[in-house]
């Protein structure tokens, strides 16, 4: 069994470090026999860091929406791999970045990603620019989507999601996707509940997404345990 996780939202709260209880819960669940994943819009060299608070260092990390694969948290990786990006996506990105740096300038800090375009704002009022912005260059051929959180946008190829890098999961650890568990907050999250066998949201948007739906990641946790311990 691999039970995977969102990470800002579900293990943590934005820009925070797990609690004391969830992190004991995660090493509770583990001792089940279960691997842990973390799938994430960060970089999974951000996932590292956070593997490592939590005593995971056997974690499979998946970074950016699913476009990037990490096992464990040795640097260098034991096996890493990237998801190979359409010409004219990565154009796109390439051009899309250059208009946004010379509209906003140093109002916008961008994620160092690996494939994927993350904008963060740093004004609310620039939101709005920049889906205009999106809205006004964005053609169907350039196979992009875009995902648009509370503090900033992932814009990337369409072909990749947290759904496709469960996939990617199954090629890498032989698990199946009937045989893992995904955990998310929010609806970046749907692609991967789609794929998986059971699925657990933490206070989503649109509840009916996952299996079951918990206000707290604590009860969530403790549902899992349950569950595998049966």
């Amino acid at each position: 069994m691999l039970v995977v996780f969102d990470l800002d939202g579900t293990l943590a709260k934005v820009g925070d470090a797990s609690t004391a209880e969830t992190v004991a819960l995660l090493h509770r669940i583990r001792e089940t026999g279960a691997r842990i994943a973390l799938s994430s819009g960060k970089p999974t060299f951000y996932l590292c860091a956070f593997a490592r608070q939590l005593g995971l260092q056997d974690a499979v990390l998946v970074g950016e929406n699913g476009s990037v694969i990490q096992v464990g948290t040795a640097l260098p990786p034991t096996l890493y791999r990237k998801a190979e990006i359409p010409a004219i996506t990565k154009k796109a990105l390439k051009t899309l970045r250059e208009r946004m740096e010379a509209e906003f300038g140093d109002r916008i800090w961008y994620q160092p990603n690996e494939t994927a375009l993350t904008p963060f704002p740093a004004y609310a009022e620039d939101f709005a620019k920049i889906r205009a912005i999106l809205d006004d260059f964005i053609t169907p051929e350039m196979q992009i989507a875009v995902y648009e959180h509370p503090d900033c946008f992932d814009i990337q190829y369409q072909g990749l999601s947290k759904g496709a890098g469960i996939r990617r999961l199954s090629e890498v650890t032989g698990i199946a996707p009937e045989d893992m568990i995904s955990v998310g907050d929010y609806t970046n999250d749907y692609p991967m509940f789609a794929e998986t066998g059971y699925s657990v949201g933490i206070h989503l948007p649109d509840p009916a997404r996952a299996t079951v739906n918990f206000p707290t990641i604590s009860e969530a946790l403790t549902h899992i345990l349950e569950k595998l311990t049966k």
